[in-house]
C-alpha cells in the first residue's frame, strides 16, 4: 500500500490527554503538530498586552487579524511565537486561561484563524487537536478522535503540567477554572465543543499516554500511514575534558613505545580501560606506592593518572628510578600549585569536594595532609573559625555546589579567600547537557558506574528529561525506550570516549533498526 499523507483530529475537553498524545502521534508519524488551542491563547495574550476591552468583539477581531502567530517545531517541539516572541510559557499562564472564553467564542476570531489553520493543513501529514478540529477546521479528516476524562482526573494533570512551568495552583482553582471552560465551550453559538461526527470516543482517565497513543498510531498504520524512524544524535559537546583528552593521547603514544603502569585507574570508564589495556597498559593501585615502591614497578615507565598525586608519592616514585610520564591535568597542577603557597603562608586549606576522590587524595599531599575535606554543611563544623582560609574546589565538583558550601563557610569562617577552581569545560557542560536532554525525546547517557563527574551530568539530564537512562553498554539497552521516540540523544560523561558514543548510535541505528 503506499503511503498515504493523514489529517488526524483530536478533540475534547481541558486536560483530558489530547495535547500530549498529538504531539506524540505527530513526532511518531513525522507529521506536523497543530496545537489550535495555542492559537487562542497567542490572541487572548496579544490583546492582554494590548489592554483590549474582551467585551469589544470588533477589538478581538483586530488584534487576531494584525497579530504575526507563527507554530514552529524546535528540537522536538512545537513553539509559539507571536511578533516574533516566543511565548510557549507565557500562553499557559492563568490569566490567559480566565480570559480566552470571549476570544474562543468570537466568530470573525475563529474564521481568521481557521483559514490559517487549512492552510498548515493543505497537503496533509497533520495531527491536530482541539475543541472543533473533527467538527469545523477539518471535517474531511480521514481519522478522528474524541477525548473524555473525569474532571478530577483532567484537573490533575493540568496542576502538573503547571507545575512543570514552575506555575503553582491549587485543584480546587484548576477544576473550578475547567468546569467553567467546559461550559463556556459547550454553549458558545459557533463551533461548540461536540463530538465529531464519526469521530471514535477515547476515555482516557484509565489509560497512559503510551496506550492512547498505540490506539491511533494502529489505526493511522492501517490506513497506509507509515510510521517515522526516530532520528538518533550525538551531543556535540560530550566525550573527553581537555585534560582526559590530553592524557588518553599521551598513554596512547607511550603505549606505541611498550608497556605503560598507571597509579590507579587512569580514566572512570571500564569500556576505555579495557581498550588501553589491550594495548599494554597495565593498572595497579595506588596503594601499591603509599609506603614505599611494589619491587614489581622497578625498571617500569609509569603514568601519573589526570588527577595527580602528591609531592611524597612523586618523590618515592623518582627514588625508585622509575622513569615518570606525567599526565597531571594542568588545571588540577595549578590547583596543587595555589595550596602550596596558601599552605606556606600559615592558611587553613578547606577543599570543596569529594572525600577520597583520586585528586582531593592528590591536593592533600601538597599541605602535608592538613587539609578539611568539605563535602556537606557538616564538615564546615570541622573549619577552624579563628585561622585565616583558602577555599578552593574539586575540579569537578560543579559550581552549584561550590557556591553553597562557600556560603555556609563564609558565616562561619570571617576570614576567607574563596578561589572557585571548578574546571570550566565541566562547569560549562552543566548547562549544554541540560539544554541538549530538553532537546530530544529520549535520552542515553553513557559513561562509567564510577565516574562522580557522569553522575551529576545524569542528575542534571532527568531533571530535565524523565526519559535519560544512564548505561555503559549495548546491553543494557531496552528497545521498550523509544517506542514513541521522534529524536533520540546521545550523551555522556567527560570520561567518555567518542568512539563509544559511535557505538550506540551504531546499535540504535543497526541492531534495533531504527534506521
Amino acid at each position: 500500500m503506499p503511503e498515504v499523507k493523514l489529517i488526524i483530529t483530536i478533540d475534547g475537553p481541558a486536560g483530558s490527554g489530547k495535547s500530549t498524545t498529538a504531539r506524540c502521534v505527530a513526532k511518531r508519524l513525522g507529521y506536523v503538530y497543530l496545537d489550535s488551542g495555542a492559537l487562542y491563547r497567542a490572541v487572548t495574550l496579544a490583546a492582554l498586552r494590548r489592554q483590549v476591552d474582551f467585551q469589544d468583539a470588533d477589538a478581538l477581531t483586530a488584534v487576531a487579524g494584525t497579530s504575526d502567530i507563527q507554530l514552529r517545531s524546535e528540537g522536538g517541539d512545537m513553539n509559539v511565537y507571536l511578533d516574533g516572541e516566543n511565548i510557549t510559557r507565557a500562553i499557559r499562564m492563568p490569566e490567559v486561561t480566565r480570559a480566552i472564553g470571549p476570544v474562543s467564542g468570537n466568530r470573525d476570531v475563529r474564521t481568521i484563524l481557521l483559514e490559517r489553520q487549512r492552510q498548515m493543513a493543505a497537503v496533509g501529514g497533520i495531527v491536530a487537536e482541539g475543541r472543533d478540529m473533527g467538527t469545523v477546521v477539518f471535517p474531511e479528516a480521514q481519522l478522528k478522535y474524541f477525548m473524555l476524562a473525569t474532571i478530577e482526573e483532567r484537573a490533575k494533570r493540568r496542576q502538573k503540567d503547571l507545575a512543570r512551568l514552575d506555575i503553582n495552583t491549587d485543584i480546587e482553582t484548576i477544576i473550578e477554572e475547567m468546569l467553567k471552560r467546559d461550559r463556556d465551550d459547550s454553549q458558545r453559538d459557533t463551533s461548540p465543543l461536540r463530538c465529531p461526527p464519526g469521530a471514535v470516543e477515547i476515555d482516557t482517565t484509565k489509560l497512559s499516554i503510551d496506550q492512547q497513543v498505540d490506539r491511533i498510531i494502529e489505526d493511522a498504520v492501517r490506513m497506509g500511514a507509515k510510521t517515522m524512524n526516530p532520528e538518533v544524535i550525538i551531543d556535540p559537546d560530550a566525550g573527553f575534558c581537555p585534560g582526559v583528552k590530553r592524557a588518553i593521547k599521551l598513554i596512547d603514544e607511550e603505549l606505541t613505545h611498550g608497556d605503560l603502569v598507571a597509579i590507579g585507574p587512569v580514566i572512570h570508564n571500564q569500556r576505555e580501560l579495557q581498550r588501553l589495556s589491550e594495548k599494554g597498559l597495565k593498572t595497579v593501585p595506588q596503594e601499591t606506592i603509599s609506603d614505599k615502591v611494589d619491587s614489581n614497578l622497578q625498571a617500569q615507565k609509569v603514568l601519573i593518572r589526570t588527577h595527580g598525586i602528591g609531592p611524597d608519592i612523586r618523590q618515592r616514585l623518582q627514588q625508585a628510578d622509575l622513569q615518570i610520564v606525567d599526565a597531571t591535568c594542568p588545571i588540577v597542577k595549578k590547583v596543587q600549585k595555589m595550596v602550596v603557597d596558601f599552605h606556606r603562608q600559615g592558611y587553613q586549606i578547606a577543599i570543596i569536594g569529594k572525600k577520597g576522590h583520586a585528586e582531593v587524595l592528590g591536593l592533600l599531599g601538597h599541605c602535608d595532609h592538613q587539609v578539611v575535606v568539605i563535602a556537606s554543611e557538616s564538615d564546615v563544623e570541622s573549619l577552624d573559625t579563628k585561622r585565616k582560609t583558602l577555599v578552593l574546589a574539586q575540579t569537578t565538583i560543579g559550581k552549584k555546589k561550590y557556591d553553597h558550601l562557600l556560603e555556609q563557610i563564609k558565616k562561619r569562617v570571617p576570614d576567607v579567600v574563596a578561589h572557585d577552581t571548578n574546571c570550566r569545560y565541566i562547569s560549562e557542560r552543566y548547562d549544554q547537557v541540560g539544554e541538549f536532554a530538553r532537546s530530544v525525546d529520549v535520552l542515553i547517557f553513557v559513561s562509567g558506574k564510577e565516574s562522580s563527574n557522569a553522575q551529576v551530568l545524569f542528575d542534571i539530564c532527568r531533571q530535565q528529561n524523565k526519559n535519560a537512562y544512564k548505561i555503559e553498554s549495548t546491553e543494557e539497552i531496552n528497545s521498550q525506550w523509544f517506542k514513541h521516540a521522534g529524536r533520540i540523544g546521545i550523551s555522556g560523561a567527560a570520561s567518555t570516549p567518542g568512539w563509544q558514543f559511535d557505538q550506540v548510535r551504531e546499535y540504535l541505528l543497526c541492531d534495533l533498526s531504527l534506521r
